[in-house]
């Protein structure tokens, strides 16, 4: 017997030390399976690691604006979760990609991003991911080294601070929780006054709108002077434009026909709960009923209640894209631009949808 235990004994040991762990991008595979199993619909945003354990953290685009978190060990165990919310910030990635992790630290070495230690890059953290921001990139393996976030472009190679391509933020969406001001089911008007958006200068307008509770989301890459309100830097203030709370800021949570949201009834003339009714529509700045604004992360004010619904005056500018976040862009006609307000209504608050394969 004590002989058949120490067989057994050497066997699982011979077996440990024979037993490979697996590679960043073999976990990132074996996430996609894990995710795929859950809905056929998943689609790969970002996954991420530490240097010093033995595992990765990803994240996955599930079906009805849900997301798969998949954790995997360098063994190949692995855990998932699906959360009822929309992850931001990330462009999705087609897998495979055509650089693995340990090409990327090569040339993060040769680039000069070394501890000192021959053969020894750099880095505490990496990401693999393709950020949402004002230029289109492709997958990068960014990580955080001693003097700071710095890229690696898996299509050619190039090394450089990830703020030389997304500025000083590597993430400006952010979850906001509490009172927000919902305007996409809103019009608007012009106020006659200018806007200026992140350096440029846009026709101002005001749109009136409900206030709710509940999750919604925030850019910190919002900034803006001029027109009625003056300055507001959403980064300074993140709760609220001017940091009380008389004010509010205009913020967007994705609502369906199954939901029901405080809108202006144009039949009764008064302001109910009514289902959203999205729709999309061509832009043309030559009628109020095509030209689209603005009310994403812009400062309002509290106005009073009216059928127990709290609403709000907010300030924004008219033909300026909602996205790409971090740099202002005019609308142009022919354009497609999403809204929830009625049809014909004025300047209707919205965004057109950027275009990718």
């Amino acid at each position: 017997m004590k002989k058949l235990v120490q067989v057994i004994l050497a066997t699982i040991l011979l077996f440990s030390c024979n037993q490979t762990s697996l590679t960043f991008n073999e976990m990132v595979d074996l996430s996609q399976e894990e995710a795929l199993s859950i809905t056929p619909l998943a689609k790969f945003y970002e996954a991420s690691a530490t240097k010093n354990e033995n595992g990765i953290k990803s994240v996955f685009q599930g079906d009805k604006n849900s997301t798969i978190l998949v954790a995997v060990t360098d063994q190949g165990k692995m855990t998932s979760k699906v959360v009822n919310s929309p992850f931001l910030d990330d462009e999705v990635i087609h897998l495979p990609v055509k650089m693995t992790l340990e090409e990327a630290e090569q040339l993060l070495l040769d680039a000069g991003y070394g501890t000192g230690v021959e053969g020894e890059a750099d880095w505490s953290v990496v990401v693999l991911r393709r950020p949402l921001g004002p230029q289109e990139t492709p997958a990068l393996y960014i990580f955080t080294t001693s003097k700071g976030y710095v890229s690696v472009n898996t299509l050619n190679g190039t090394v450089e601070p990830t703020q030389a391509i997304l500025g000083e933020d590597l993430r400006v969406l952010k979850i906001h929780n509490g009172a927000f001001a919902f305007c996409g089911a809103s019009s608007a008007v012009p106020t006659g006054r200018k806007i200026i958006i992140q350096g440029v200068e846009f026709d101002e307008a005001v749109s009136i709108c409900p206030v709710i509770e509940g999750p919604s989301i925030s850019s910190l890459a919002m900034h803006g002077s001029g027109g009625t309100w003056g300055e507001f830097n959403a980064k300074d203030n993140f709760q609220t434009p001017d940091g009380t709370e008389e004010t509010v800021w205009s913020l967007f949570w994705y609502f369906n026909s199954n939901d029901t949201i405080p809108q202006f009834n144009l039949n009764t003339k008064e302001w109910e709960l009514l289902p959203p009714v999205n729709r999309s529509f061509t832009i043309s700045n030559n009628h109020p009923s095509t030209t689209e604004s603005d009310m994403f992360q812009m400062p309002c004010k509290f106005i009073g209640e009216e059928n127990g619904i709290l609403l709000s005056e907010c300030y924004g500018p008219i033909s300026h894209m909602a996205v790409p976040l971090r740099t202002p862009h005019p609308t142009q006609d022919g354009q497609t631009s999403v809204t929830a307000a009625k049809e014909g209504a004025p300047y209707p608050v919205g965004t057109p949808i950027p275009t990718q394969e």
